[in-house]
């Protein structure tokens, strides 16, 4: 078995097991892996949020990935993400898909906000995912280096917190 069958087997006893145990991520596989994971066992009837610099597209449209956010989009999931950059001539085919499921009346809410997040501990950009329980926050956001938890909702409310004080900026740009 691969390396990152095994990673994924990992990653999806944690999520449907509901474990308190950190775990950590360190490729875009191990990231298409983790938010897709997270996708998969979100609770529809909550929010995903996602903070971004662009909705890297090595990540973001694979088909594991566009597949699970689907799925639980069409469960009657919600998502809002918030993006550091937006080149609408170079987004992402998941920003396009988003777009079509707003139209179709799906909860979908995407904004660019000029405002960066940063790690406390290494004054760093972090970027992130979140819902009620699982979170994955990424520290080094160059080498896809992050740590997550499918069960931690002390750490995913203060993700929260934070993603909902910079969405609500009025300074924030509607991209969808």
């Amino acid at each position: 078995m691969s390396d990152i069958a095994h990673y994924t087997n990992y990653i999806e006893s944690l999520a449907s097991e509901h474990r308190n145990q950190s775990f950590l991520n360190s490729s875009k596989e191990h990231a298409i892996t983790v938010l897709s994971t997270m996708f998969k066992y979100a609770d529809p009837k909550k929010f995903i949020y996602i903070y971004s610099g662009d909705m890297n597209k090595g990540i973001a449209d694979s088909t594991e990935y566009t597949s699970n956010l689907t799925s639980y989009l069409s469960k009657g999931g919600k998502v809002k993400i918030l993006l550091e950059s937006h080149d609408p001539n170079n987004e992402p085919r998941i920003l396009k898909k988003l777009r079509v499921f707003k139209e179709i009346g799906l909860d979908v809410e995407v904004k660019q906000t000029g405002t960066r997040i940063y790690d406390t501990d290494t004054n760093k950009t972090l970027h992130f995912a979140v819902t009620d329980k699982a979170h994955r926050a990424e520290h080094d956001i160059d080498n896809f280096l992050a740590v997550g938890n499918f069960n931690d909702t002390e750490k995913s409310n203060i993700l929260i917190k934070v993603f909902e004080d910079v969405y609500a900026k009025e300074s924030n740009r509607a991209v969808i």
